[in-house]
């Protein structure tokens, strides 16, 4: 609440507060403000307060007959940390509570933030690595300049669960981490055995090294925070590793396994390499360095026509022994991990 400057207001505002508006109806607008009732002239601005209102509603009489719904303006609802939702939020048999789009309008839960303060490549070390078609195409930002901190790479890559983290987004399109190949894959030539020789076939490679079929991957003796996505060693398992090198000498590359930690590998599988700036060569794809902060982008129109969006905010909706609510025509997007988690 503002701080305001007569006590006469102050006891006219908290009286307010304290008494939310019985009807089941509430409005939430991003033009609005969390100091009003939530009625439709004089709507409220978060989902937040939204369901504040309705925690104090239920403290206060219980939920009236038919449950509450939250009608939400169109526009953008941009979000700087999730949405929790516990059990004292949940509805009942007759009287569920129902967050819902207006008619006719869209309606955006965003959980990214706009990266602004955009330059072009300047420093000759990264003109050098970048390719030659990219040079005076990529543009850079520093994250901490806009407040993005958490650059969450790939968060616990299991198998078939290999969360991005951090992700780019351009005129609300998901743009692409800077990859080789631009498509398909690299293949397993054969793997390293305990001896160092390589062998063919299936083998658990105690230093998650192989000989891969491509050259390309000597350029890469420079690059950091790079991740290799692959079906190692079956066709049906995928899994992101850290690359932890390479040697260019014999087109070998050894995968940044924990200290002792074996790795099946199977020659003939395919992978590809992601998040290189080296390979930073189309339009729509980015790359982070994550020791500086600074994004690397080559924008697939002129940056200009629309907004870069990094995903900040993980699992944008988090509901926990909730019941009788629901979700209706709202689109959630640029956040991190799952839309929604109950």
């Amino acid at each position: 609440m503002k701080c305001p400057m007569k006590h006469l207001l102050t006891l006219a505002v908290l009286s307010f507060l304290g008494t939310p508006a019985p009807a089941s109806t509430l409005y939430v607008s991003p033009s609005g403000d969390d100091d009003n009732p939530g009625t439709e002239d004089r709507p409220i601005a978060t989902l937040e307060r939204a369901r504040d209102h309705i925690r104090r509603i239920q403290a206060t009489g219980g939920l009236p007959d038919g449950g509450i719904t939250v009608v939400l303006r169109g526009g953008m609802y941009e979000l700087s940390q999730p949405q929790g939702f516990t059990k004292q939020d949940s509805g009942a048999d007759n009287a569920p509570i129902v967050y819902r789009a207006y008619e006719g309008e869209s309606v955006k839960i965003g959980g990214g933030r706009e990266v602004i303060g955009w330059k072009q490549v300047t420093d000759p070390a990264v003109l050098d690595r970048l390719h030659p078609s990219a040079r005076d195409q990529v543009w850079l930002a520093d994250l901490k300049d806009v407040g993005i901190t958490d650059l969450q790479g790939i968060n616990s890559a299991r198998t078939y669960q290999s969360d991005p983290g951090l992700e780019v987004f351009f005129q609300d399109k998901p743009m692409t981490l800077a990859r080789y190949p631009n498509s398909g894959y690299m293949h397993i030539v054969g793997v390293l055995d305990a001896a160092g020789k390589v062998q063919k076939g299936d083998l658990t490679a105690p230093d998650g090294k192989f000989v891969c079929d491509d050259p390309r991957p000597a350029r890469w003796e420079r690059e950091t925070g790079v991740w290799l996505h692959g079906f190692w060693r079956r066709d049906w398992c995928d899994v992101r590793v850290p690359l932890g090198g390479v040697d260019s000498t014999a087109s070998i590359i050894r995968l940044g396994l924990p200290a002792g930690q074996a790795f099946g590998l199977r020659s003939g599988q395919w992978f590809y390499a992601e998040n290189v700036l080296a390979e930073l060569d189309s339009p729509g794809e980015w790359y982070l360095d994550r020791d500086t902060a600074i994004l690397h982008f080559w924008p697939p129109a002129p940056l200009p026509t629309g907004k870069v969006v990094v995903s900040v905010v993980r699992d944008v909706f988090r509901l926990n022994d909730v019941s009788h609510v629901v979700f209706r025509g709202l689109l959630v997007e640029a956040g991190r991990g799952s839309a929604f988690v109950v």
